[in-house]
């Protein structure tokens, strides 16, 4: 039932009907209805269609409770994927000096300046 709940949960935060995602997945409505009541086996091909439409992390369908219970955590991992190599490197770099200013460490106190 994770995954019927994962896959209800993100097609509702879209404003998605179920019609909807079967068109943007390009997946048969019966095939997001079964996945949506726990029903069946879906076959790979659909739940990468499915992934892909949602625009999910494939391990926010299948460790839906870790996402679902930090979903800002969530949201930046999904922002940060969409980063490429050398944009990655320098949030990194920014991220690691706030972090180190919000918790006080010596050596970033930024706030102080």
């Amino acid at each position: 039932m994770i995954l019927a709940k994962a896959v209800r949960a993100a097609r509702n935060q879209l404003g998605w009907t179920q019609e909807k995602l079967a068109e943007e997945a390009d997946i048969d409505v019966r095939t997001v209805i079964k996945i949506e009541q726990g029903k069946g086996n879906p076959m790979f091909n659909s739940l990468y269609s499915l992934i892909r439409a949602l625009r999910l992390d494939a391990r926010q369908l299948f460790y839906h409770e870790q996402f679902s219970s930090a979903p800002t955590a969530a949201h930046l991992q999904e922002f940060v994927s969409t980063l490429s190599e050398d944009e990655a490197q320098k949030v990194m770099s920014i991220v690691q000096i706030v972090v180190s200013a919000m918790r006080g460490d010596k050596g970033y106190d930024l706030i102080k300046r």
